[in-house]
């Protein structure tokens, strides 16, 4: 038996067959920052996640799982993906700065032999470039290295997200040019999927997209208040030759997230009543 197989099952749960395309649920944030107000208490994290059936996949932290298991339970449901790491990047509350700036340091929290004993169909895992201390940098390659053999070992899925330490910043942070460098080198250490932030347009992602050769995914951002600005730049993305959205709060922050949901999976999927945008 070959675990080549085992990721192209894995992927097809992210990513449908038919379309290419995928609507992954980012629910990992607690984690790594403040709880979104959907998140906060495990009653509301448990409504939440009922809500969410209906995505391609599902991202959460590895101690949300008992929260969130019976979404991921049956025919029908949602691709497991798990947070593969904790990041210190960001975050409001006592955020780590030198000389002025935020560095990013992240962990391992979880094994791979863990997430695919828990039914995970794949990982996610952050990549930070630019760092004042550049072995920060290559620490970060060599465990997102390590982690992309060790899916291909077990025939899971990996998802990179490569950010640039800098943003917020410099304006080019978030530019084409470094999305577009920061995704190949995610591409090229062996992601399956590659996870970006927006770059401003849609021919600037477009930069992005056409120049990474693993499918690319738009992160939401925060969001959630206003629906039409989420299918808005659900569409954009999907313009500039995304392969789905990852996004979060803009799903679960809705006052409707099933229909926010159901909407997304028709502009991404292409659905003929989402061309109404």
């Amino acid at each position: 038996m070959d675990p080549r197989s085992g990721k192209r099952i894995r992927m097809g749960r992210l990513l449908r067959p038919d379309t290419g395309h995928g609507v992954i649920v980012a629910a990992s944030h607690a984690v790594l920052e403040r709880p979104p107000r959907a998140l906060r208490t495990t009653r509301e994290a448990e409504e939440t996640f009922r809500k969410l059936r209906r995505a391609d996949g599902i991202l959460i932290a590895p101690g949300s799982l008992r929260t969130a298991e019976d979404v991921f339970i049956g025919r029908d449901s949602p691709g497991l993906l798990v947070q593969m790491d904790w990041t210190n990047w960001g975050r409001p509350i006592y955020p780590p700065m030198q000389d002025g700036r935020s560095e990013a340091v992240s962990a391992s929290i979880a094994t791979m032999e863990e997430v695919s004993a828990a039914g995970g169909v794949g990982v996610m895992s952050y990549l930070f470039f630019g760092q004042l201390d550049s072995r920060l940098e290559r620490e970060d390659i060599q465990r997102n290295a390590k982690l992309s053999r060790e899916c291909e070992r077990l025939g899971m899925v990996l998802v990179i997200e490569p950010r640039s330490a800098r943003e917020g910043l410099e304006e080019s942070a978030t530019g084409a040019d470094v999305l577009s460098f920061c995704c190949r080198v995610a591409s090229e250490l062996g992601a399956d999927i590659v996870k970006s932030v927006w770059p401003g347009s849609v021919d600037a992602f477009a930069q992005v997209t056409s120049s990474c050769p693993s499918p690319v995914v738009l992160a939401g951002g925060p969001g959630g208040e206003d629906d039409v600005s989420t299918y808005e730049l659900a569409k954009a993305a999907m313009d500039a030759g995304a392969a789905g959205l990852m996004f979060g709060r803009r799903i679960y922050n809705s006052t409707d997230p099933e229909q926010v949901l159901e909407k997304l999976a028709e502009i991404v999927h292409g659905d003929p009543s989402s061309g109404g945008l």
